[in-house]
C-alpha cells in the first residue's frame, strides 16, 4: 500500500496543482525544458515503481 501512495503521489501533486492554480506548472507544457523534465520525471517515475516492485515483491 505505501508504494502505491508513494507512486501515486507525483502525478497527483501534478494534477492538484493544475486546477488549483495552472499558471504556477505551465511552464512545463509549454516550454522545451519543462517538457524534457517531464519526460525524465516521467523515467524515473517507471525506474521507482520497478524498484518498489522488486522490494515489496518477497518470494517465500
Amino acid at each position: 500500500l505505501s508504494g502505491i501512495v508513494l507512486l501515486a503521489l507525483p502525478p497527483g501533486l501534478l494534477a492538484f496543482l493544475s486546477f488549483s492554480n495552472y499558471e504556477y506548472i505551465s511552464p512545463l507544457f509549454t516550454t522545451s525544458i519543462g517538457t524534457k523534465m517531464l519526460v525524465v520525471t516521467g523515467v524515473l517515475q517507471l525506474v521507482g515503481a520497478w524498484m518498489i516492485n522488486k522490494i515489496v515483491a518477497i518470494k517465500v
